[in-house]
């Protein structure tokens, strides 16, 4: 049993009846960019699909989505991403990267707003921020979620090497820097 996404259809798969395969036009589509799971997908559909069907074995309070009915169709979220991080990457769901960017922001009590928006946003789609991922809407290339990987955004302490201090001082620098790539001002 599987889900997937694949080019702009969202296809349920039983595993065990080959000829059980439902496809459905995706609306907007997500998929992690580590573990390759879906993060959030909204399909168009005239009968609801019992996502649990596809799913491989879970328990019920484990359900690995979240089913949403929404006009036309259905969504489903990642609840493995949204509450257990299960992969790494912690996302950020709001509707725009820079809204995601603020979100993640206030979070990690690094300041509150950018000078220059677009700057933030170019930064983080170019890739030059290590640890903050843009992950592009598979229907609609204009719709980004965040994806934050804290063992690459903050640096490993070298222990062998240099003295708690030093790190503290050395990603404290690091940190300041990617937050000046960023156009972060101070709250």
């Amino acid at each position: 049993m599987s889900m997937r996404i694949e080019g702009r259809e969202i296809v349920f798969r039983d595993n065990g009846n080959q000829q059980s395969e439902l496809r459905r036009p995706l609306l907007s589509g997500f998929i992690c960019p580590r573990c390759k799971e879906i993060l959030k997908a909204y399909f168009a559909t005239d009968e609801p699909v019992d996502v649990k069907d596809f799913i491989s074995e879970y328990h019920e309070q484990d359900m690995p989505f979240s089913v949403l009915t929404v006009s036309g169709g259905q969504a489903i979220i990642s609840t493995a991403h949204q509450v257990y991080n299960v992969c790494g990457l912690e996302i950020f769901w709001a509707p725009s990267l820079i809204h995601n960017l603020v979100e993640w922001l206030k979070k990690e009590q690094l300041g509150e707003s950018f000078r220059f928006p677009q700057t933030a946003v170019t930064a983080v789609m170019s890739g030059r921020i290590e640890g903050l991922i843009a992950i592009a809407d598979v229907v609609n290339p204009e719709s980004f979620l965040l994806g934050h990987d804290e063992e690459k955004w903050s640096p490993p302490w070298k222990h062998k090497q240099e003295t708690y201090t030093t790190f503290e001082e050395r990603r404290s620098r690091e940190t300041q820097i990617k937050l000046h790539m960023l156009g972060v001002d101070a709250g």
